[in-house]
């Protein structure tokens, strides 16, 4: 292992964090939140880890720069990655000339397959994307109104199952569908925004607060912290609870916090 990593290839440019951020723009038109962290607080690793994405993205291959484009969006759709990260690229295809229709009806087709609750916040995404992109360019010619619908669409269709599946009366009461679908978009690591509806919903239809912390807190040992702290975080929000404050505690603050 050892020979492997002297034989890596290291980046030694000479450039700071600005201008290799500013390089990267260059390279493949745009950064993210992490490249920018990384620049901050890491540059030496941000460097080692940018020729990955470099191959794999900005070098042409077989595929084109603007089907790339609608593969990273419908593959950070359904891994539910954060909304900045998905527009940055919902901004590189608008800029390739990929149009919002075209991507709409993209983050439609995997709205069965990943979940109405990714779709969703993908879909919030696009509409956040367009809405800038239109008070940039006041000759902006991609039109944002809502077209017109024939009787059933993929997305209207859905609505209709979620409407089905979650409010009419079954063999579920309401107060335990929505603590299921709580625990479920938990799981699922649904958008914080979606997640906090959700549990808002549950405690309108009777579900304490107790009840939800400790039906989250049985995802621990199953679904691990990963899944855990950003349900009782979207609990804590939903639910106005503190944390205790702890003066002596470490790694808990950024010094002088």
């Amino acid at each position: 292992m050892k020979d492997v990593l002297e034989s890596a290839p290291r980046r030694d440019d000479g450039l700071d964090g600005e201008g290799y951020l500013s390089e990267m723009v260059r390279k493949r038109g745009y950064v993210s939140r992490v490249h920018m962290l990384l620049a901050a607080n890491d540059l030496a690793t941000l460097k080692a880890y940018d020729p990955v994405p470099v191959q794999a993205y900005v070098v042409r291959r077989s595929l084109s720069t603007s089907l790339k484009e609608m593969c990273l969006v419908a593959g950070m759709t359904c891994s539910g990655m954060p909304r900045y990260a998905l527009q940055s690229h919902l901004r590189k295809a608008l800029s390739l000339g990929i149009a919002i229709a075209e991507l709409h009806e993209l983050i439609e087709l995997l709205a069965l397959e990943a979940g109405n609750a990714l779709a969703d916040e993908a879909v919030a995404a696009l509409h956040d994307v367009a809405i800038q992109n239109a008070s940039r360019e006041t000759n902006m010619t991609q039109d944002l109104s809502p077209r017109s619908e024939p009787d059933v669409t993929p997305q209207s269709a859905m609505r209709g199952l979620l409407s089905h599946v979650s409010t009419t009366t079954r063999l579920l009461d309401a107060r335990t569908k929505n603590l299921l679908l709580a625990v479920s978009l938990t799981c699922l690591r649904a958008s914080p925004r979606r997640l906090r509806e959700c549990m808002r919903n549950a405690i309108d239809a009777g579900v304490t607060p107790e009840e939800l912390l400790q039906a989250i807190e049985l995802l621990m040992p199953h679904g691990g912290l990963m899944v855990f702290e950003p349900g009782l975080e979207a609990w804590a929000a939903v639910t106005g609870a503190e944390a205790l404050d702890a003066p002596e505690a470490r790694f808990t603050r950024l010094p002088g916090g």
